[in-house]
């Protein structure tokens, strides 16, 4: 994969349409609970976060072509509302893509996008049964919360 690879921020609705064939591939791959977890984004409550300054689409594209993404929402934090905080909603990178420094460049890309937005506490979330924490943590992230789940009724 010589091709360079280019990071930027784009609107959700410019980027969705394309967008839409990577979230089922990363939907098969991660989502749990697949039963009752039918792959139905909200896109009116995204494309609202997105208008009030709460969302921010991070994209990777090789030759035009869409290969990955960091969807981050943006957030004073509950606790100490004087902090503004990011967190992915969702990160996917094409398995093609997955070796060499790809990811940890689009993690450094959003990076900067938060602090320039006046982040400055920015969480990655992990699956447990794709635990991508080691990479995490080599970027300088620690560890904070587990969160654990369980699927309710029939």
């Amino acid at each position: 994969m010589s091709a360079k690879v280019i990071f930027a921020v784009e609107p959700l609705a410019k980027a969705y349409a394309e967008a839409a064939e990577l979230t089922k591939l990363h939907w098969h791959e991660v989502a749990p609970y697949k039963e009752v977890n039918q792959l139905n984004p909200d896109m009116k409550r995204y494309q609202m976060l997105e208008h009030a300054g709460q969302l921010v689409l991070v994209t990777a594209r090789i030759e035009g072509h869409l290969v990955g993404y960091i969807m981050m929402l943006l957030y004073p934090h509950p606790h100490y509302c004087h902090v503004l905080n990011a967190m992915d909603d969702l990160h996917f990178l094409q398995k093609d893509y997955r070796n060499g420094f790809t990811f940890m460049r689009m993690i450094a890309f959003a990076e900067i996008e938060m602090k320039n937005r006046g982040v400055r506490i920015m969480a990655l979330r992990t699956k447990a049964e794709q635990d991508h924490g080691a990479l995490f943590v080599r970027l300088g992230y620690k560890p904070q919360d587990i969160t654990y789940t369980r699927l309710l009724g029939d």
